[in-house]
């Protein structure tokens, strides 16, 4: 959470939520908090004050960090973006006559530059990253110690640390959130896949206990460790919390939304969440009920592999005036779009969990999910599941949620009195059950 940039989202939240129980609600005398300092090689130290003084940063819509990796990711974005539009010119002035030709031959190379661009800015992020910039102590663990970790692992750990850590006699920790880069390789960004392949595995070899944040993900790892021959941790599911912070309705729906019907998407722009089938959908929307249909408002920021799909919401002028989307958003903010909307769409094509869904249900929400991966689960099967490949079935569910008033109400009212809310700080107390288990 030192490194993370912006409004905490998916497992950065989680590890926010977790630090933020274990500060206040576990003695010191039994728990101290570090970060992995990869270039020296070392678990280092952190004081109460310094998460404290974090988690306030954070509360307070401060999610900065000290890491200047973002600046320079952006840096690197334009230029890529500059050297393509060089390269354009340079051919018309030089070959005015088959330029035409000659670009539509470098549109592959142009797409080879927008991945190598994800690779630099990924590489950037995961190098450049530098802890905070406050003194550290090394931490001593030993036999009977427990080392929890349920961070961005891949990013932050060094796997040679921990090894020897568990061999001198401390209990091993661990979080897996899904095991998408395995299972589904076509959504990890490129030159992830050999990074993800060792982690897992590493994971496995590593880890006394595997916190799982569903079902469906410990099916996974059980999989996954029979399949690769690996030996399965024992592994205990903990669902997630899901409230966000309350507050009453006030302007800011309706300032952020130009219509009073909308429907809202949560979750990074990236491949794996489907918003294509979204953007889709409108065109269908927009074709069946012209001026009158309903804006569709995405919060998340941009990811991997989306230009082309942001490059037609914008430019498409059947839909470009009923798409919104907004990055780092509050949980005031986002509790308020929540509760305006009349539905909310979550089409992922795979998810280990599922938070905006279960988010959105704990509200009362209708929520409309793909009926892939752990999102039934998180749903506690409320709401309307629909395949994530046939827009035709989301553009009519849409249609008749805004048609038929009494269905809308009768899907809300089932999801309000049935759905099970759990706090974040169930979820970090069956966590801290679990450990004590096993200590």
């Amino acid at each position: 959470m030192f490194r993370w940039q912006g409004h905490p989202v998916g497992i950065a939240r989680t590890e926010v939520e977790l630090a933020r129980h274990f500060l206040n609600d576990v003695s010191p005398q039994s728990r101290t908090f570090c970060i992995t300092h990869r270039k020296q090689r070392q678990i280092l130290e952190i004081s109460d004050e310094q998460v404290r003084n974090r988690l306030n940063e954070i509360d307070a819509g401060n999610g900065s960090g000290s890491s200047s990796a973002p600046n320079k990711a952006g840096l690197i974005k334009k230029l890529l973006k500059g050297l393509k539009q060089f390269v354009g010119q340079t051919i018309s002035r030089l070959f005015p006559t088959t330029s035409k030709q000659l670009k539509a031959t470098l549109r592959e190379s142009y797409s080879s530059i927008r991945v190598l661009r994800t690779v630099l800015i990924h590489e950037i992020r995961s190098y450049i990253r530098k802890p905070p910039s406050f003194g550290f102590k090394s931490s001593t663990l030993g036999a009977g110690d427990t080392y929890v970790a349920l961070g961005l692992d891949w990013d932050d750990k060094d796997e040679r640390l921990i090894w020897p850590l568990k061999k001198q006699g401390v209990r091993i920790a661990r979080f897996c959130y899904d095991l998408i880069p395995v299972n589904e390789p076509q959504f990890v960004p490129p030159g992830n896949l050999q990074v993800m392949d060792a982690y897992f595995a590493e994971l496995m070899w590593n880890s006394d206990i595997l916190f799982c944040i569903s079902e469906f993900t410990a099916t996974a790892v059980k999989d996954y460790c029979e399949r690769m021959t690996l030996p399965l941790p024992q592994t205990k599911v903990v669902y997630l919390g899901q409230e966000i912070t309350r507050t009453e309705p006030s302007s800011v729906t309706s300032s952020k939304v130009a219509k009073d019907k909308f429907f809202l998407s949560v979750g990074t722009l990236e491949p794996r969440k489907n918003y294509e089938l979204l953007y889709f959908v409108w065109r269908i929307l927009r074709k069946k009920l012209g001026n009158e249909c309903p804006i569709l408002v995405i919060v998340g920021r941009p990811g991997w592999n989306v230009d082309n799909l942001l490059y037609k919401i914008k430019c498409d002028p059947k839909v470009c005036d009923y798409i919104q989307i907004h990055s780092n958003v509050s949980d005031e903010k986002l509790h308020e779009l929540y509760l305006g909307s009349t539905a909310v769409l979550v089409p992922s094509f795979c998810e280990g969990w599922g938070l905006p869904a279960a988010e959105a249900a704990s509200l009362g929400k209708v929520v409309v999910y793909s009926n892939a991966s752990a999102l039934p689960e998180a749903t506690q099967g409320f709401g309307l599941p629909l395949d994530p490949d046939d827009p035709k079935a989301w553009s009519e569910a849409i249609l008749k949620l805004l048609d038929d008033s009494s269905w809308h109400k009768e899907l809300e009212n089932k999801t309000r009195t049935g759905f099970h809310i759990r706090s974040w700080k169930e979820f970090a107390g069956s966590v801290a059950r679990e450990l004590l288990v096993l200590t």
